[in-house]
């Protein structure tokens, strides 16, 4: 035995082993067969030589231990499988769908949808399987379909997931209700519109109706948004109208009871939701719509969207919304309201409330004085730091800005209180309306850092929908949200069930963010391209209206828009303080002339000028040279805005797609636009004032001051800015 070894090296035996392809498979791919089928060794070793010369018993085994089969095993065996299964055996084996079935189940999607065409084909009924709802998750994930062929698979295959009155599907309704808010980048409106429409034909709408409607209702055009709401309550109502009535259980007997109830609070979250967004039009409509059908709206629905038109304001829509009111409470004496209240409705001073800022009141600002005070002497304070915002946090409240945050973030981190900082993270995310802040928070501690666009972006995109922002970094997030991608975008996602609409401090931080690392006028130019799109989408002027659009439309070719609906941002993500951000980026770049015309831009988009833009627009107006006269200045910037409103006479009357019935009435938007166009022609002057003042042009700026006055031009008290300007000194004792 001892010479065999020696003969027989150890090296030499590993060297005749075969490894099979199977070993370097993915844990748990392997089945018996494949385990079991090994090729034997090619050397005729003695322990194979031992195994060969054992002897095995030569005679069969006897049966006769074994019963027969009968009926009772097989009924026993089909009882099993059925309470085994993956899903209730609703089918015959021997269906013709039961192929297609199984090829679901096994993940087999591609050969699912050859046999799924052959089927239609052949006209075979395919009947309903929760299984197929698989299929109709698997196309969200497929990153290289168009959106058109997203739509059109996913509702292919969610059309034969079963109704409530066949098996309940609640989990598997919720589970793709959850990826259509949260796994995109961006809604898709007509996915997420096709979606609420089967499911309320299915039985199913109060699992996706509170919170499909605020989606729609934020990003979907307004015509959009009305059909929706009506087919939802008509397909809701046409699945409750078609259940037995004999068969009803008692629960279905409470939700169609429900039902009626419900579409109400329906409308009134369609309205609440457009006000919100500063959709006041679009409300009205909805609101309209809602007492055409005989449905009653509720009294804060009616107060909310009376708030937003007054601090717009807006005299036409009030009377509207109290003559609807008055109508449907049967004319009480208590909602008679003077005409001179509506008529002179109190003038909404100018904010001075900077962008970037969540709270400005003074009981933050000394909270944030606090705790920087305690971060920035004694690091032994950490702890009692964070014990007062766990206490915060416990009460639901956040008593620090932004700002603050992302200090509290990267002193923590800088001392190595990870594990406590995470902890703070947590609680605060246990409170849905602390988040944004939070996150925005998160955005400024990046930005601070120096990180990339692409990290700030991903952080951004794993709270908000990418609405309103730069659209350049979205196509690759979402090519990372496919299989296998692990890191990336994951390590920056949030445990939340959907994302949360962005507001205007967050649009305002991410435009400033591009445009502070643009270092070209082209860069510049681009970014504001994609911006103006982005505001004029969400008030629905036409891009021809604006003067910077139009002429970029005529130098370069006329390419064919693409008809899939995308996600409009709500008019509510965008401010004067915008337009702030791009005029100093043009005055940075050298281009005045170019930042000075951009209050012509929000002049055609219906953005009043404020404080948040006086500072820049004075910067923006430093083309003018000393010896150069001002009125022709002036009078550059008054035929401008004559200018547009040719040109949004002219778009009105020839454009085929107007809808009249739809628009406010002629006499409103008459009204608006004067009282814009008179509160952007003093806010140039009041520029021009003081641009004449830092140029030591004293007695022009006289001069100017004492014609806008004499010409009653401006009533005093309506403008911070221009009440500011008219008060200098050098003004005054003229």
């Amino acid at each position: 035995m001892g010479s065999w070894v020696l003969a027989h090296p150890p090296w030499h035996a590993l060297a005749r082993v075969r490894l099979r392809w199977d070993v370097f498979v993915r844990a748990g791919t392997w089945n018996s067969r494949q385990f079991l089928n090994t090729p034997p060794l090619t050397a005729d070793t003695p322990a194979m030589q031992q195994i060969r010369a054992y002897p095995y018993p030569e005679t069969a085994p006897d049966n006769s231990l074994f019963e027969d089969i009968s009926n009772d095993y097989q009924a026993a065996t089909q009882e099993t499988e059925a309470h085994t299964g993956s899903y209730p055996l609703h089918v015959e084996v021997d269906h013709p769908s039961s192929l297609l079935r199984n090829l679901v189940m096994e993940e087999k999607y591609q050969d699912a949808n050859r046999v799924y065409t052959e089927l239609l084909d052949m006209g075979a009924e395919i009947p309903p399987h929760p299984a197929y709802h698989f299929a109709a998750r698997e196309v969200l994930y497929d990153t290289k379909l168009a959106p058109a062929d997203r739509l059109e698979a996913f509702v292919k295959w969610w059309s034969l997931v079963p109704s409530r009155g066949e098996t309940g599907c609640y989990r598997e309704v919720r589970g793709a209700l959850t990826h259509l808010l949260r796994g995109l980048p961006a809604p898709d409106i007509p996915l997420i519109v096709r979606f609420g429409l089967l499911a309320a034909s299915k039985g199913y709408v109060f699992q996706v109706a509170g919170k499909v409607i605020p989606t729609v209702a934020r990003y979907a055009p307004t015509q959009v948004t009305l059909r929706f709401l009506e087919e939802l309550c008509t397909a809701a109502w046409d699945f409750e109208s078609s259940l037995a009535t004999t068969n009803r259980s008692p629960s279905e007997t409470r939700e169609t009871q429900a039902l009626l109830t419900r579409s109400s609070e329906w409308y009134c979250l369609g309205i609440k939701e457009l006000a919100f967004v500063q959709r006041t039009g679009a409300a009205l409509e909805v609101l309209q719509l809602a007492r055409s059908r005989d449905i009653e709206v509720s009294l804060d629905t009616y107060d909310i969207l009376l708030n937003k038109l007054s601090s717009e304001p807006n005299r036409d829509g009030i009377a509207i919304v109290m003559s609807l009111r008055k109508t449907q409470l049967g004319h009480p004496a208590w909602l008679e309201i003077p005409d001179e209240d509506l008529e002179q409705p109190a003038p909404t001073p100018a904010s001075t409330h900077q962008p970037g800022d969540t709270h400005n009141s003074a009981s933050v600002t000394s909270r944030d004085n606090l705790v920087s005070l305690e971060l920035s002497t004694s690091m032994q304070s950490l702890v009692a730091t964070a014990r007062f915002l766990k206490h915060s946090l416990h009460a639901g409240k956040l008593p620090i800005t932004s700002a603050t945050i992302a200090t509290v973030i990267s002193i923590y981190l800088k001392t190595g209180r990870g594990s406590l900082l995470r902890r703070l993270r947590e609680r605060t995310y246990q409170h849905e309306h602390l988040i944004p802040r939070w996150a925005l928070a998160e955005l400024e501690y990046h930005h601070a850092r120096g990180h990339s666009l692409a990290t700030i972006m991903k952080v951004f995109e794993s709270h908000f929908h990418l609405v309103g922002v730069p659209q350049g970094i979205l196509d690759s997030l979402w090519e990372e949200r496919g299989r296998g991608r692990s890191t990336g975008v994951a390590q920056f996602r949030p445990g939340l069930h959907r994302k949360l609409p962005p507001s205007a401090h967050h649009t305002f931080f991410i435009w400033d963010v591009f445009l502070r690392r643009a270092r070209t006028r082209t860069q510049v130019g681009n970014l504001y391209k994609q911006f103006l799109e982005n505001v004029a989408a969400s008030r629905d002027v036409s891009p021809s209206r604006v003067p910077y659009l139009a002429s970029l439309a005529d130098q370069e070719s006329g390419a064919e828009q693409e008809e899939y609906l995308r996600a409009i941002p709500p008019p509510s993500l965008f401010h004067a303080g915008h337009f702030a951000l791009f005029m100093n980026a043009f005055t940075r770049c050298g281009f005045r002339t170019l930042a000075a015309r951009m209050v012509v831009d929000m002049y055609a988009l219906g953005i009043k000028p404020d404080a948040r833009l006086s500072k820049a627009f004075v910067g923006s107006l430093g083309y003018i040279k000393p010896t150069q006269p001002f009125i022709p200045v002036i009078g550059f910037f008054g035929k401008a805005l004559r200018a547009v409103d040719e040109g949004a006479s002219t778009a009105t009357a020839t454009d085929p797609h107007s809808d009249a019935d739809s628009s406010p009435p002629s006499s409103m938007r008459t009204r608006a636009a004067d009282m814009l166009k008179a509160e952007t022609m003093t806010f140039i002057y009041a520029g021009v004032i003081k641009r004449l003042l830092c140029d030591e042009r004293t007695a022009e700026a006289v001069k100017l001051a004492s014609y806008l006055v004499r010409r009653e031009l401006y009533q005093p008290g309506t403008s911070v800015v221009v009440d500011k300007v008219l008060n200098t000194p050098v003004i005054v004792s003229a």
